[in-house]
């Protein structure tokens, strides 16, 4: 689970979203869900007597989105993830996913008494061209590789002109927030068109949110 966003040079002006799947059954045994989670991942379940579980409760930046599900799993991978829904779907289980924790939307990315898929494991920021990152061999489409390699670019973080090889595609994991994002883009010169508040999580905010900069550069960045 990456998201991949084309990142552009700009000078700043002056001056949460997160997915939740639709519950797949009306009822589950929750306490039996969290264990058949627990025996698959068992270092990677939290439950409310836990210090891992009251961190990730407690860190929601509002307090009305700080739910007590059963139990909170922590995915490291793609694979995890996977893995974890195939079980939530075959018990008919339950659960929100949390990107960043941003959201003032109750139930927007926890729930209380069923499971919170808790991606902040997955924060990986890596910063590189289309192909060092793999994409070339990716669904994404060559049009859309050709544009940002030659020219979404202006120029390289001394000023230079952009190359093939200037680092120009950024991809974050599931669970990073823009706050990793800038922190990675610091010294490069480079910017992304993301969220201004450094909770925000990376999904969340591609897949419905707004960004100061989009008008007067582009639209927000894409995902994979």
């Amino acid at each position: 689970m990456l998201l991949f966003l084309s990142l552009t040079t700009t000078k700043l002006p002056s001056s949460t979203t997160s997915f939740v799947p639709h519950s797949m059954a009306a009822s589950s045994k929750t306490p039996d869900l969290c264990f058949t989670l627990s025996s698959q991942f068992p270092d990677q379940v939290s439950y409310a007597s836990d210090a891992a579980y009251s961190a990730s409760v407690n860190s929601y930046f509002y307090q009305q989105a700080r739910l007590a599900p059963q139990c909170i799993v922590f995915p490291e991978s793609a694979t995890d993830v996977s893995s974890i829904i195939k079980i939530l779907a075959g018990m008919r289980g339950k659960a929100a996913i949390r990107g960043g924790w941003h959201s003032p939307i109750a139930n927007a990315a926890s729930i209380d008494g069923a499971v919170t898929i808790d991606l902040s494991r997955m924060d990986t920021v890596n910063l590189g061209t289309a192909y060092s990152l793999g994409l070339s061999s990716t669904s994404i489409s060559s049009d859309f590789l050709s544009s940002s390699i030659a020219g979404h670019v202006s120029s390289d973080a001394t000023g230079g002109e952009a190359t093939p090889n200037t680092p120009k595609i950024l991809s974050a994991g599931g669970g990073a927030t823009w706050g990793d994002v800038y922190r990675k883009l610091d010294s490069t010169g480079l910017v992304s068109i993301g969220g201004r508040d450094t909770c925000l999580g990376v999904g969340g905010l591609i897949a419905g949110g707004q960004s100061i900069l989009q008008l007067q550069i582009s639209n927000q960045s894409f995902d994979s």
